[in-house]
This record gives C-alpha cells, structure tokens and sequence, in this order.
C-alpha cells in the first residue's frame, strides 16, 4: 500500500506545472512498490497534489486499492472514480474551497 500522507504545513509541495511529471513518477512508483509487496509513505503538503493522484486513480493509472489517504492519523481511501469514501474532515484539501467560499462571500 502507498500512503500519501496530507499535512499542509510540512508536506512536499511541486510547483503546478510539474504536477503531470510528478503523478507520472508517483504511479510508476505505486506499481512497482504493489509488485514487491513494499509499503511506502510520501508526505505532501499541496491539496493539488492530493487531486491529482485521485484523478489519476479515475483515469485508471493507479488501482484505488493500491492507494490510501492519511490526515490526521486517520486513513481515508478513494473509489475507482477517484472519490474519497467517508467524510473527510476540516483541514483536509479544502484550503483552495475556502478561499472561494471567500471570494464569493
């Protein structure tokens, strides 16, 4: 299993226009890590970087059983479709939300 661990205020963070390269490393990574049976950890700190991988997980580049989610201690996993299962609370990849919440407040 890959772990991506979510903390916003020490996470890795990639400039936007790397994202694409940076999803492409981390499948690859993903399936060989599945192939050998290794359990990895990556820690990022960009809610765009939590997207992407879910993206790539709806566009069938990474298996959502190869994949979960940490914030906060708690593990969350995503569908085939990419979507997280459960409720994810406060704090975890709503930062770009709020600001639009507040723009259009």
């Amino acid at each position: 299993m890959y772990t991506i661990v979510y903390d916003s205020a020490n996470g890795a963070t990639i400039p936007d226009g790397k994202i694409e390269a940076w999803v492409s490393d981390t499948a690859k990574l993903v399936l060989a890590h599945a192939k050998h049976g290794i359990c990895s950890t990556t820690t990022v700190g960009s809610e765009l970087m939590v997207r992407a991988i879910r993206v790539a997980i709806h566009e069938e580049l990474i298996a959502s059983n190869l994949v979960n989610f940490k914030f906060e201690g708690e593990i969350y996993s995503a569908n085939k479709e990419g979507m997280l299962i459960g409720d994810c609370p406060s704090g975890f990849c709503d930062f770009t939300e709020n600001l639009n919440y507040r723009l259009l407040s």
